[in-house]
């Protein structure tokens, strides 16, 4: 019995697990016996529970109207209504299905389709989680073996941030519109990302930039990093640089144990690290 006073007829099978076979009134208890066997064998073949029972399970848009919908104005009042609308306008063709056809491959194919006709891989799968929501929660009462979406291969999302500054001919055109208040409700912090931008193409280092943005950890400041390929190279390149020794050299023919020595500055050749002639 649910909380709402509904008696259902239920088929328990694996841990925990059950699925709803019918309504009270509408089954018989032999008929709902019957069926019950019918799912039993199925998951011991390792078919879908309501294999071979019909077009008489429990539709989408029943679940939907009866279940999911009350739970979700009850507990997300304020975004129900996009919910809702989301996935009428989305999955509203499934609506008159029964729960258990709505399979791994009709997701898969739902997922292609919505890929090919232009959608970023992030709204599809922001649209294929709305509807899961629903699988998910069918399966927790019992209307369904198992969500399918579980098992649909997610779409690759490029997670790599997309960094935008503004060239030199806009950051004109912004600066005259600023002076002319042309723009109105602006903010510094707008221009976040350009003025770390273009401390890193000055060859700012990377840390500074962390120090100035706030940032918690270096790792948010490594975004910027493939603005200035050139600090890179010219880093690399300071290995090439001969190194400026300071030593000290004894004056000839004197003897003197007091005699004192004089710093003397010259260039070491890297092959032989010896001093050069020019002393």
């Amino acid at each position: 019995m649910q909380p709402t006073g509904v008696r259902s007829y239920y088929a328990r099978f694996g841990r925990s697990r059950r699925i709803a076979l019918a309504k009270v009134g509408r089954l018989l208890p032999y008929e709902a016996r019957e069926r019950c066997q019918k799912v039993l064998g199925n998951v011991a073949h390792g078919r879908h529970p309501l294999h071979g029972l019909g077009g008489d399970g429990l539709t989408l848009g029943q679940f939907i109207d009866e279940t999911y919908a009350p739970r979700v104005k009850a507990n997300r009042p304020r975004t129900a209504a996009k919910t809702l609308g989301k996935l009428s306008r989305l999955f509203g063709s499934w609506f008159a299905e029964p729960l258990s056809r709505i399979t791994i491959e009709r997701i898969e194919s739902w997922k292609i389709r919505r890929v090919n006709a232009g959608r970023v891989a992030t709204t599809v799968m922001r649209d294929i989680f709305t509807v899961s929501s629903v699988l998910r929660r069918a399966v927790r009462l019992g209307k369904l073996a198992d969500n399918p979406v579980r098992w649909v291969d997610k779409p690759r999302i490029d997670r790599r941030p997309k960094i935008r500054f503004l060239d030199e001919r806009e950051e004109l055109r912004l600066r005259t519109a600023l002076n002319a208040r042309e723009i109105t409700r602006f903010r510094w912090h707008d221009l976040r990302h350009h003025f770390a931008s273009r401390l890193v193409q000055e060859s700012v280092p990377l840390n500074t930039v962390r120090d100035l943005l706030g940032h918690s950890s270096m790792a948010m400041s490594l975004r910027y990093a493939h603005l200035a390929p050139d600090l890179r190279r010219e880093t690399v390149a300071k290995l090439n640089e001969k190194p400026l020794l300071a030593l000290t050299m004894r004056l000839q023919g004197n003897h003197d144990p007091t005699a004192h020595f004089y710093p003397i500055d010259f260039m070491v050749v890297r092959e032989g690290l010896e001093p050069s002639t020019s002393i």
